[in-house]
């Protein structure tokens, strides 16, 4: 298991790789997995959506 840290909880534990390739280097975590959310204005700006539409839907709470 690999521990790593997160905004909501401390600590949290993954399991390894299930791939074992004895002549590579081991695997391990370089990133933390996004929050629920975190990324939705990113994704929202990479289909073609404005700063001020991406204001509204949160405004409407659609996002």
């Amino acid at each position: 298991m690999e521990q790593q840290d997160n905004r909501t909880c401390s600590n949290e534990e993954f399991p390894d790789s299930p791939l074992a390739v004895p002549s590579c280097t081991p695997s391990r975590m370089v990133a933390r997995a996004p929050e629920l959310g975190e990324q939705t204005d990113e994704v929202l700006k990479e289909f073609g959506f404005g700063a001020d539409e991406i204001a509204r839907l949160r405004d409407a709470k659609v996002v």
